[in-house]
């Protein structure tokens, strides 16, 4: 049995790790120009 909490629950930490990467490559690409 697959329990949707636990899934959103992961799902939200990928995405969450997801933006977080990509805001830690932006503030960088920002500080080398």
């Amino acid at each position: 049995v697959l329990d949707i909490n636990d899934l959103s629950r992961y799902e939200v930490d990928e995405i969450i790790d997801m933006f977080m990467r990509q805001d830690y490559i932006l503030a960088s690409d920002s500080m080398q120009k």
